[in-house]
């Protein structure tokens, strides 16, 4: 782990990373990092990725349009 994972909590990891989202090319792209993990003989680690609106919510102190 270097000092810059350790301060904010990341960890390294061996494997295929996958960034996805709710596009069409994520399908492509998840089909081709589970072959690419598999060639590999390692594993595949998932990050999804979410659009939240700009809205307001004054429960948590942020100021309602």
């Amino acid at each position: 782990m270097t000092l810059c994972s350790s301060i904010v909590g990341l960890r390294t990891t061996t494997g295929v990373v996958l960034g996805i989202d709710v596009s069409r090319q994520a399908l492509s792209a998840a089909r081709w990092a589970a072959d690419e993990a598999v060639q590999r003989h390692q594993g595949i680690n998932v990050v999804y990725a979410a659009h939240l609106p700009a809205v307001g919510y004054p429960a948590f102190g942020y100021p309602a349009d």
